[in-house]
């Protein structure tokens, strides 16, 4: 047998086995955020996240660039009357993240989806994982023209609103949504291991 038709093999079993393990067996009851421990990663609508407090708040684990960097606003950094806001709870966003509407309860105020405030990342600041880059919160600073990041080693800082920043979406779910256990750090084990 060839490496090539070794290889094609051993991709056919993974699959096989991946699938078995995702399946749920006949009359076992499907996951939900409910059996999701707070600060487990599990999966949702094909992204990662974790689960940050009992009420199933939940902030994005995965990073895309694509459409996972934006502005803050050219102007202000009052949240409630940014362009970001307005752009995380579009219909063009929500529909390219691939979460469903009716999963999600609004969390602040009656955003779908919304940044983490200063507040909150200093509260879950031990379950969240790292990001990759600097990420924006809703939290104003002192001056109008300057907002709340966080930086990829996690400080908070604050950064001029017309700057391009990734960010890091929140969201509640709805109690019995159906998620993957499987998270970023089950797939970074697996690939240690080999």
């Amino acid at each position: 047998m060839t490496n090539k038709e070794l290889e094609k093999k051993v991709e056919e079993l993974e699959r096989m086995i991946k699938k078995y393990f995702e399946t749920p067996v006949k009359g076992e009851r499907q996951l939900t955020i409910d059996d999701i421990e707070v600060g487990q990663q599990f999966k949702y609508c094909g992204h990662t996240y974790t689960k940050l407090n009992e009420e199933n708040f939940c902030i994005i684990d995965d990073y895309d660039e694509m459409f996972m960097r934006c502005q803050f606003d050219p102007i202000t950094n009052n949240y409630d009357e940014s362009i970001i806001r307005k752009y995380l709870n579009s219909d063009r966003f929500i529909e390219r993240l691939g979460v469903n509407r009716e999963d999600i309860k609004p969390h602040y105020k009656e955003d779908l989806l919304t940044l983490l405030s200063k507040e909150e990342y200093e509260e879950y600041r031990d379950l969240i994982k790292d990001y990759d880059c600097w990420w924006a919160t809703r939290s104003a600073s002192f001056y109008t023209s300057s907002f709340c990041y966080i930086t990829n080693n996690g400080y908070i800082y604050y950064y001029s609103v017309y700057y391009t920043n990734g960010v890091r979406l929140g969201f509640n779910l709805n109690p019995n949504t159906p998620v993957d256990r499987k998270g970023n750090n089950e797939e970074e084990m697996g690939d240690d291991e080999e």
